[in-house]
């Protein structure tokens, strides 16, 4: 039995064998995703969810708030709210600015799920006393009280046109005028948010605050979009001599570009420097000029630091090895010092480093290396392709094993969940997304606040079984995200049974009758990176469905379609099954070609298979492809592939040369 150098863990969770858990209320329950929700708990549910959506219409319903106040069960799962529903009940009920102020104070923290309820309550406030405000000039204490704890709900957009207004209008030498300055500027220097124009010019500015600006460059920000368009404008004229292929004349204005920005850096957006520079490094590169696109990307690297300056070390990395000068790769790798670093490199940059430190021959450096990438980020792409590069079992203590040698215990005397699972099931079954989030939330929240009563196992039980509920509910993009941040926060510990939660099998029966040609797998792996198997997902640029297909694509295969018959699972599998068997036929069975195709294009595949793709490593054509969204999804798709094989056994995949599982036998 094959071993997957995961590199994650020796625990599995048995399918339904879960110690028995102490109930809240009445018997024992065995598995958290089997709490029952109660029909009654449902309908106040759904009510406290339509006063949440009536608040963002500033609307306020007595009667429906009094109607579910008295429906909560005392102590039962929905009981959080009361509290937070009485204090809207006084809100709307309340004449006196002063009392309705009382109301809209919320001290103690809550959960999240009662925070994000509250957020929304506040923002109603918030509308309530900017209409007071607007027919007052002098104000209450416990209006300035209210205003100087909750200044920077009123800067925020939707109310600081109307704050900045109402400033404006009062008398500015007054000491209400004063007090708000102050307000305003303490929240902004408290907060380090950019400030607003409007507001700028409406409050008292102080010498504190003008030093303020002065070091964070708030000021003159006339001049700073100036140098921003300046420099774009350079940049738009180094890009057009590219496209004509005036590679001398390009690499003239980027050495003038360059020069612009080292004297005026300060002046230019961090943002617009970082994405400009990298963009046109790349494209020296493509069209061959790989000393002026070296040029580019190590001023960037030394430049810049955080993300900026690890994108321009691979760049820099990378140009070496699509040239297969691995000797000059190592040279570059020792000058940026990314051996000493390659802990905290993420893990695209970690591969190649060690791919080159493989390609120059020291093996067992690599093998080092690799064995660190897998083990610090197991579901990487990258970590995938080490494995098939090493082609060795790593021996770990944090080897995935078929088998569990430690049952997971309950603890006597552990604090219960059930309440908090019973709402999450009835947000997934209403799809009500804030509220999804926001108990998931509540928790963790829980938990943490909690820690001395959950030991390790109880976590891992729980979000398993929180992984379980959300897939039942068929909401997997949920899932993937819990199980995503508990892995990167080792509160699990990865098994065959979370990895069958990170890749669910939801329509594979489905897939298999459509068409027995394609791999089923494949379908499955591509519909997981589109849609996250939500039918009714829409992309910006208007892809729909399970396979997310264009409308005119699918009038291809069915002409008289119309778009939103794209929603219904049978019909999108079969138009997107068939468009994905004919464009793998197309290429041969490359997936990449095919891939890359489906999300960006046979035309745009084309025209990169022409002029960019010229190297017989597909990993390095991968990296070539100039849309980062295709090359994300070319990976992440391989990498859903390889986890599915992973789990249906199939050994041949698995073990296949990494430039043999990049052709898909159909």
């Amino acid at each position: 039995m094959i071993r997957i150098i995961v590199l994650i863990g020796l625990w599995v969770l048995p399918h339904g064998s879960f110690t028995k858990l102490e109930a809240k209320k009445s018997g024992i329950q065995e598995r958290l995703s089997d709490v029952p929700i109660q029909e009654s708990d449902q309908q106040v549910s759904e009510k406290i969810i339509e006063i949440y959506g009536e608040l963002k219409n500033k609307k306020i319903d007595s009667k429906k708030i009094d109607d579910a106040i008295k429906e909560i069960k005392k102590n039962g799962p929905l009981d959080i709210f009361t509290s937070t529903l009485k204090n809207l009940r006084s809100i709307s009920k309340e004449k006196k600015i002063g009392k309705v102020i009382d109301s809209c104070r919320f001290k103690d923290k809550k959960l999240p799920i009662i925070e994000i309820f509250q957020k929304r309550i506040k923002k109603f406030c918030r509308n309530l006393i900017l209409n007071h405000l607007e027919g007052e000039k002098k104000l209450e204490t416990e209006i300035l009280s209210y205003l100087k704890g909750n200044t920077m709900l009123f800067l925020e957009e939707g109310s600081v046109d109307r704050f900045a207004h109402y400033l404006k209008n009062i008398n500015n030498e007054g000491r209400t005028y004063l007090l708000l300055s102050k307000f305003v500027r303490d929240a902004y220097i408290n907060h380090e948010q950019e400030i607003h124009p409007e507001i700028l010019s409406s409050i008292h500015i102080d010498s504190k605050f003008t030093s303020y600006i002065q070091a964070h460059r708030l000021v003159n920000l006339g001049e700073r979009a100036l140098f921003d368009s300046e420099f774009r404008n350079m940049a738009k004229e180094v890009q057009a001599l590219l496209k004509n292929k005036k590679i001398k004349e390009a690499t003239i204005k980027a050495q003038i570009l360059i020069s612009f920005h080292k004297q005026n850096a300060s002046l230019i957006g961090a943002n617009v420097s970082q994405t400009t520079l990298l963009s046109l490094g790349k494209k020296f590169a493509r069209h061959g000029d790989f000393f002026t696109s070296h040029t580019i990307h190590y001023y960037n690297f030394h430049q810049f630091n955080g993300p900026s300056r690890e994108r321009a070390a691979f760049e820099i990395l990378f140009n070496f090895i699509r040239q297969k000068q691995y000797k000059k790769a190592i040279a570059q790798i020792n000058a940026l010092d990314l051996l000493k670093k390659f802990d905290t490199l993420g893990s695209k940059l970690q591969y190649w480093i060690a791919y080159s430190v493989d390609r120059f021959g020291q093996k067992d450096l690599a093998n080092i290396l690799y064995t660190k990438l897998i083990e610090s980020n197991p579901l990487s792409f990258y970590s995938i392709v080490a494995y098939k590069e090493n082609g060795k079992i790593f021996k770990r203590k944090n080897t995935l094993v078929e088998k569990s040698s430690s049952p997971l215990q309950a603890r006597k005397g552990e604090l219960h969940v059930e309440d908090y699972f019973v709402r999450l099931k009835i947000w997934l079954t209403l799809g009500y997304r804030d509220f999804i989030q926001g108990e998931l939330d509540s928790i963790f929240f829980y938990i943490g606040k909690n820690a001395k009563k959950f030991h390790d196992d109880s976590i891992r039980r729980i979000i398993f079984e929180l992984g379980v509920t959300i897939n039942k509910e068929e909401q997997f993009l949920y899932a993937f995200q819990l199980l995503y941040k508990s892995l990167k926060n080792n509160e699990i510990i990865l098994s065959k049974d979370f990895l069958r939660l990170f890749f669910p099998t939801p329509y594979f029966d489905k897939i298999k009758k459509i068409n027995k040609e394609t791999d089923p797998y494949l379908i499955l792996s591509l519909i997981r990176q589109e849609s996250a198997f939500d039918p009714n997902a829409i992309s910006s640029a208007g892809a729909r469905g399970l396979m997310q297909i264009m409308p005119a694509t699918a009038r291809q295969y069915r002409k008289k379609l119309k778009t939103a018959w794209l929603k219904r699972p049978n019909l999108n599998l079969e138009i997107g099954i068939r468009y994905l068997t004919y464009l793998i036929k197309k290429y041969e069975g490359n997936l990449i070609y095919s891939l890359a195709s489906y999300n960006a294009g046979e035309r745009r595949l084309k025209q990169w298979v022409e002029d960019i793709f010229k190297n017989d490593d597909p990993l390095v054509l991968i990296e070539l492809i100039p849309y980062r969204e295709t090359r994300n999804y070319i990976k992440l798709v391989y990498r859903n592939l390889f986890f599915y094989k992973y789990l249906s056994n199939e050994k041949d995949f698995i073990e296949k040369d990494l430039h043999k599982s990049f052709i898909v036998a159909i």
